[in-house]
């Protein structure tokens, strides 16, 4: 139901983004028919972009978390849990982009892989990183306190 001005607005910037391109162009008379298609397999998304907007959202869907713990029978004090979960996250984030930039580097040697199990290893390797920051390793242990019964 949208104007085709409208889809186009959001193909260009879904273009300028990098994440559709054009695939094949036709012509239908005096017409010029494009067809985009998506520049990858999947796409991984981190909410801890930098991006104000994104983190504001990736905020209020960590709050989402909070009263699932709440309905649990948790107790804490709300602001210091999301702070932590905050923090906990822009360091997975911080070892997932340099994790992310040697896979670049090395897309050669991985190109028998599935873009899932690389996902996956992104995952586990920032999970190793994490457990040899003394910062990360505390933060651990403050979101185990304070999700305590």
């Amino acid at each position: 139901g949208k104007t085709p001005q409208t889809i186009y607005h959001h193909i260009e910037k879904l273009k300028e983004a990098g994440l559709v391109e054009v695939k094949r162009t036709e012509m239908k008379g005096n017409l010029v028919e494009k067809y985009y298609g998506r520049t990858a397999d999947a796409f991984y998304i981190n909410m801890y972009l930098g991006d104000e907007e994104l983190r504001y959202f990736a905020r209020s869907r960590l709050k989402i978390k909070l009263e699932i713990f709440k309905a649990l029978g948790y107790e804490f004090d709300g602001e210091e849990l999301l702070d932590v979960m905050d923090s906990l996250l822009a360091k997975e984030h911080e070892y997932k982009t340099e994790i992310s930039k040697e896979i670049e580097a090395n897309e050669e040697a991985l190109k028998d892989f599935s873009n899932e199990d690389i996902i996956h290893a992104i995952e586990w390797l920032a999970m190793a990183r994490m457990g040899r920051d003394d910062e990360t390793l505390a933060l651990l242990r403050r979101l185990g306190e304070i999700l305590k019964k």
